[in-house]
């Protein structure tokens, strides 16, 4: 177990644009809510997609009031998918993951901010 993570809610918004057939942008905002401690943590982001299923760019987290770096793949069903951020001090996190169906991820989280770094998580979407 772990001392520092509770259960969490997040809520992604976004517009992806389709540019061309292997290329894509998109604009969002996420909402991230720790159940137990009823903390939030908001950001806002860019990024574009040069080959299809990869991602590159941006996002501002209210957390630490930093920009990260962010590099990403697609997440399909029954596949593994990757996330890494980094800030401009070194700090990184990471989830490695595998889609298991349409609504259910099994991902290895690290955050180098928690005291705890190492996670398992269920990712599910609606």
């Amino acid at each position: 177990g772990t001392n520092d993570r509770s259960a969490e809610v997040g809520l992604h918004l976004g517009r992806r644009m389709t540019l061309s057939q292997n290329k894509a942008f998109e604009l969002y905002g996420e909402g991230i809510f720790q159940l137990q401690a009823w903390d939030a943590e908001y950001r806002l982001g860019a990024k574009f997609s040069p080959l299809r299923g990869f991602w590159l760019g941006g996002e501002w987290s209210s957390k630490d009031n930093q920009w990260w770096a962010k590099m990403s793949t697609d997440v399909y069903p029954h596949k593994p998918y990757l996330w890494i951020r980094i800030r401009d001090d070194g700090k990184i996190n990471i989830g490695v993951g595998w889609k298991i169906n349409e609504f259910l991820a099994l991902e290895v989280h690290y955050d180098a901010r928690d005291n705890d770094f190492w996670s398992l998580r269920m990712v599910g979407n609606l």
